[in-house]
């Protein structure tokens, strides 16, 4: 009997997490390396949400849910948070 009654318990977890929600890598060449048309250059490696430090929740991301509205904390096979990587390249004349 104690089982059942505490089934709806064996599903509820703390969603607390750590997320990594955006990295950049930058590099700034050397002026020494630039002509004297180019004052500066950077070059950047940018990434979205690449990575989830800690969570509580077992096999998905803390951060899905099954609607906006009255689904709130539910997960019912929603996607995990999109990931995007891209490259930046800032020029000064």
């Amino acid at each position: 009997m104690s089982v059942a009654r505490n089934a709806p318990s064996m599903f509820i977890y703390d969603n607390s997490y750590i997320k990594c929600r955006e990295l950049t890598l930058s590099y700034t060449v050397p002026k020494p390396w630039l002509k004297k048309v180019v004052k500066d250059v950077t070059l950047s490696f940018v990434a979205r949400n690449p990575f989830i430090v800690w969570k509580n929740i077992p096999n998905i991301d803390p951060d899905s849910n099954y609607n906006n509205t009255t689904g709130m904390g539910l997960e019912y096979g929603s996607l995990p948070s999109r990931k995007s990587y891209g490259f930046n390249i800032n020029v000064k004349f």
